[in-house]
């Protein structure tokens, strides 16, 4: 899979979950051969990440901004696999239908992504048992969730507004209107476990989830706990 690499938006305010995100990665997909890609703000020195690559603004542009200019020095990869910094993986993924799904995304330039994560998922069937199509009535066919993207249909996206909730709520306006862009999704009452598998999310409203931190505990991954509260 040389067209993909994981791309993992941040910021610095966020550096806590980057360890436990790369040592989950390292735990349940121990032979990936695909790049990882860290997008931030800010770093601190003391600051760990463990990935491939990672691209730092030393100023903030804007979640939106940011990814945009950091996706921009990595023409060389024709998809990219969005996973936000604190999706936990929780089971291995499954590395055939990854390559499918990238294969369909690279044959069909109409198809801007392919949502591996049903949240949500499909609501249009086109005659597949395991995923279908997101309707143009749908109202979330942008989802930050972990899903195979075309990068010039990201940064399509990513020009319509600052944040993730732009991205999601202005990318799916766009979409709505956009009659020849298709979004493909895995169908939530498909066999389990999905595509891809994790802790959705760790960080909420700023505070650390405890089923998150029992789950790097009993992987024996450790969390640094200072930087925010816990629910």
């Amino acid at each position: 899979m040389q067209d993909l690499a994981i791309l993992v938006p941040s910021c610095l305010n966020y550096s806590d979950a980057w360890q436990p995100f790369m040592k989950c990665l390292e735990k349940f997909w121990p032979l990936r051969t695909i790049p990882t890609i860290l997008v931030t703000d800010f770093i601190y020195k003391k600051s760990t990440w463990n990935g491939e690559y990672i691209v730092v603004h030393n100023r903030d542009y804007g979640w939106c901004e940011n990814l945009k200019r950091g996706i921009d020095g990595f023409k060389q990869f024709r998809a990219f696999l969005m996973l936000q910094e604190d999706f936990f993986l929780s089971e291995s993924p499954d590395v055939e239908f990854i390559k499918f799904a990238v294969a369909k995304l690279l044959e069909d330039s109409n198809i801007g992504c392919f949502r591996l994560y049903p949240c949500p998922g499909s609501d249009v069937e086109i005659g597949e048992k395991r995923y279908g199509m997101v309707s143009k009535k749908a109202p979330y066919q942008v989802s930050c969730q972990a899903a195979i993207w075309n990068p010039a249909y990201m940064n399509k996206l990513l020009s319509l507004g600052p944040g993730p909730r732009d991205f999601e709520v202005l990318g799916t306006r766009y979409c709505s209107r956009t009659e020849s862009v298709k979004t493909l999704a895995v169908k939530r009452d498909s066999p389990k476990p999905y595509p891809i598998e994790y802790i959705c999310t760790a960080i909420v409203s700023g505070e650390w989830q405890k089923s998150a931190l029992d789950h790097c505990k009993n992987l024996g991954i450790d969390v640094d706990t200072t930087m925010r509260p816990t629910t």
